[in-house]
């Protein structure tokens, strides 16, 4: 089966002058169709510029390195004009603050129909239909209303909704999630997660849904990918890499999760900060937070080998154990 998205040796460098700085190191990533993969880390990991790349929209002063590809084309080397008929058609982002997403001065109705007129070349009456229909598939109550609206006149949720209403406007085959639900009350962000899994269901898109809460993960991805200081440091089935984690990154960020089937007992941290973007590291990007790390851990860097079947973890300590 050939992937929607196939991500190899993904490093991002951004230059200011004379700084400069590598907050995506190396991204290995697969998405297939119908697949939700999770990309899950502290901030400052490059989730959201690896998803970022995935559209040919990093900032100004970026350099890619590797493969993007969506569709089997690769986005590295595309320009401009190929980049818009790509975004929308193939891929399109649902962004992580919708309010900022959306032009504050035109109405969500406008917008929406200027981005189908874009990709479907219907205009009027029938594009105007098509929104309403767009945002009567989100779940949004009074559409016609909607389209009459500013994102200021809108709640939270329902921004969010006409956002992901945005990003399906041109029936994308892959959908990038940047942190959808960070904004959202815990009541809220449920019910936009669950229309994100249903319409996903029904329409067969995949996604890239972009996360720094486990728990979110569990309850919406098919496989996960655990994002350590620009890297990949574990990645498979959702199940198996948070059931019995092979990573010691992945281990932390678990132990640090309140459980409401144990003992009430004080939550564990991690001590220490992912390492900056311009530090030079020879070893393990996590050597100087783990508890389990040894000597050849601060000097030679972990590759990613094969846990079982379907899982890969980055680590010296999986490979001593074998």
């Amino acid at each position: 089966m050939s992937a929607l998205l196939e991500i190899e040796g993904l490093s991002v460098t951004i230059r200011r002058g004379r700084h400069e700085s590598t907050p995506v190191r190396s991204v290995d990533l697969r998405v297939d169709a119908g697949e939700v993969a999770g990309v899950v880390g502290e901030t400052g990991c490059g989730k959201t510029l690896t998803g970022l790349a995935t559209l040919g929209l990093l900032p100004p002063g970026s350099v890619a390195r590797g493969s993007v590809r969506v569709a089997g084309r690769e986005v590295t080397t595309m320009d401009e004009r190929t980049l818009r008929e790509l975004r929308g058609r193939e891929v399109a982002m649902v962004f992580q603050n919708a309010a900022t997403a959306f032009d504050p001065v035109t109405t969500i109705g406008r917008q929406l129909t200027r981005v189908i007129g874009m990709r479907d070349r219907s205009r009027g009456g029938a594009a105007t239909a098509a929104a309403v229909e767009r945002l009567r598939s989100v779940g949004l109550p009074e559409p016609d209303r909607v389209m009459g609206s500013y994102p200021h006149q809108l709640s939270g949720g329902m921004l969010q909704r006409a956002m992901i209403a945005l990003a399906l406007s041109a029936r994308p085959r892959l959908i990038v999630a940047d942190e959808p639900t960070t904004a959202l009350d815990v009541t809220v962000a449920r019910r936009v997660r669950r229309l994100l899994l249903t319409l996903q269901q029904e329409h067969g898109f995949g996604v890239v849904f972009i996360t720094h809460d486990l728990a979110e993960a569990r309850d919406l991805c098919t496989s996960v990918n655990v994002l350590y200081a620009g890297t990949v440091v574990e990645s498979g089935p959702v199940e198996q890499v948070l059931d019995g984690p092979a990573h010691p990154y992945t281990r932390a960020l678990l132990a640090a999760l309140p459980r409401l089937d144990a003992p009430a007992r004080r939550l564990a941290s991690l001590a220490g900060t992912v390492p900056r973007s311009d530090a030079a590291v020879a070893g393990c990007l996590f050597a100087n937070r783990c508890a389990e790390a040894f000597e050849r851990c601060r000097h030679e860097r972990p590759r990613s080998r094969a846990v079982d079947d379907d899982r890969t973890a980055a680590c010296h300590l999986w490979e001593e154990a074998r």
